[in-house]
């Protein structure tokens, strides 16, 4: 529990930052034709140049693996570690896109974080958030490497105003981190331990006492 509020605290610091919110008005580039050769556009290129060097500090501080900025309509307009997902749009009710993300559990906790600010009477002028289930998610792995799962921790950025409507901020944290601070024994004695355990009711992080099984 200590650790999951610990990373909510850190995405609302994260979605309250004058910089990252900068950072995603720079990145919702107008006039794209194609997202898949957005690596290519001269201001896209220019605002990478510009902002990738703080976003990196953020991540390495914050242990996370990546960043993203999310525009409104769910497409991916810039993310660090980029690779296939880059520009791709998050299936939603209204845009069914079948790609790399479908499926994914990036693609469940975005479509609840919607759902989450559709029921809420302030919407976008409350911080409202979402973490997803630790799973495989194809874009962060390479082929040569084991798949490793990643977990989200999702937000929208708060509107000053009724009625406006601003995009979506998050990042992605790997198994190995998260398992590595879980499973910490600090003041435990011999046999306590915490670990994560999913809707499933199956484990999601490593025990102590038998990480072969568990």
């Amino acid at each position: 529990t200590d650790y999951l509020n610990n990373m909510f605290s850190q995405l609302e610091i994260l979605i309250d930052n004058e910089e990252m919110q900068s950072t995603y008005r720079d990145f919702e580039i107008e006039g794209v034709d194609d997202w898949s050769q957005i690596k290519s556009n001269d201001d896209f290129l220019m605002f990478e140049d510009m902002r990738k060097t703080n976003l990196m500090k953020w991540l390495e501080g914050n242990h996370w693996d990546d960043i993203l900025f999310i525009e409104r309509s769910g497409r991916i307009n810039y993310n660090i570690v980029q690779g296939k997902a880059l520009g791709k749009q998050i299936p939603t009710v209204e845009n069914k896109a079948n790609n790399i993300i479908s499926n994914t559990n990036l693609a469940k906790a975005f479509n609840e974080l919607v759902l989450k600010i559709a029921a809420n009477e302030n919407g976008f002028m409350d911080f409202n958030f979402v973490v997803s289930d630790l799973n495989i998610y194809p874009p962060f792995n390479q082929t040569d490497q084991p798949l490793k799962p990643v977990m989200f921790f999702l937000a929208n950025i708060k509107s000053t105003e009724p009625g406006t409507f601003n995009g979506y901020l998050g990042f992605m944290i790997s198994f190995d981190d998260i398992n590595t601070i879980v499973t910490q024994r600090d003041g435990m004695g011999e046999t306590g331990e915490a670990y994560l355990v999913g809707t499933d009711h199956l484990m999601r992080t490593d025990s102590f006492r038998n990480s072969e099984k568990f």
